[in-house]
């Protein structure tokens, strides 16, 4: 996870977990304590458990709470009992704490801001990576469909120790959902989609290279598999002058090749790895248009796990 989600998933989760406390309470004629909202608290230790440096003391203070009560909201303790839920959860706050610190003190802008980052895929020298990020440009540079006239995708950092790279948008306002924004989410998902359809297409060619076919057979099976593949790439590009509102003026020149060209290359970047997400400070509003496309990274990523299996066997 990217150093400054980190940061914003500590400072949103630490009063939630700074102010669960415990009443005094008389239980069965002996002192005990109430607890109440624990659903809120777990839901926060849930987030901050997701940090592999935060796991181990997030999951001290859940596994510190009876395992009989852990459902419940509200439920009465012991009083060592809850000595030892008070431990965990200063502990963890300790970490908490030293986490933004050093955020903070590192100087880095935590200012909300709306925009995207992007995960680039794992390369094994200089020059892979330098594809990637030409590849990268070229997307966001020539795709008609990604362009805006009122806001502007700016470059804004590398994130310490990783691959991620963070893009804002200028011209856009904070508040609200940004067209850009949900043009760049519409074209990713179009990606996906000619990805599925391209990996079925190369399929059936392999499939079909061993049959025993003529030349002239193959000619025009592989001629109507084409065709196939560029009735989707038709339907992508229909969809996305629906939702953009931007109209390809010559379907047959330039720009519908530059299109197919950023459809290819995305496909590939993907294929490999990239994803992209809306930056965790993003407005509600553009967190929604990036959400359905995490469960499809996820599916990428099992596919080339298995694949991976495969070639080790």
């Amino acid at each position: 996870m990217k150093l400054r989600n980190i940061y914003f998933v500590c400072r949103d989760n630490y009063n939630v977990i700074d102010n669960f406390e415990a009443k005094d309470k008389i239980i069965g004629g002996r002192e005990g304590k109430e607890i109440s909202g624990w659903n809120d608290v777990l839901n926060a230790l849930m987030n901050t458990r997701k940090i592999k440096s935060l796991e181990k003391e997030s999951d001290s203070v859940i596994n510190a709470v009876p395992e009989l009560f852990r459902t419940q909201d509200k439920f009465n303790v012991r009083p060592e009992e809850w000595r030892m839920i008070y431990s965990a959860k200063k502990t963890l706050l300790r970490t908490l704490d030293d986490t933004m610190d050093l955020y903070e003190k590192m100087g880095m802008d935590t200012e909300n801001r709306n925009g995207i980052d992007i995960k680039l895929p794992s390369f094994n020298d200089f020059t892979e990576f330098v594809d990637y990020l030409n590849d990268l440009r070229f997307v966001f540079t020539k795709c008609p469909f990604i362009q805006s006239s009122d806001e502007k995708l700016q470059f804004d950092n590398v994130d310490v120790g990783s691959t991620w790279l963070t893009f804002f948008v200028a011209g856009g306002a904070l508040a609200g959902g940004s067209i850009l924004l949900n043009n760049i989410a519409s074209f990713i998902d179009k990606c996906i989609i000619l990805r599925s359809h391209y990996l079925t297409v190369k399929k059936q060619k392999q499939d079909f290279e061993n049959e025993n076919k003529s030349e002239e057979e193959k000619k025009i099976i592989l001629g109507y598999i084409n065709s196939l593949y560029g009735k989707e790439v038709d339907t992508a590009i229909q969809e996305l002058e629906r939702i953009t509102d931007y109209k390809i003026e010559n379907k047959d020149g330039d720009e519908r090749g530059r299109i197919e060209q950023c459809f290819e290359k995305m496909r590939n970047l993907l294929d490999k790895g990239l994803q992209i997400y809306s930056a965790i400070e993003a407005p509600s509003e553009t967190r929604r248009l990036f959400e359905p496309l995490e469960m499809k990274y996820l599916e990428i990523s099992n596919e080339q796990k298995l694949l991976e299996k495969k070639e080790e066997k």
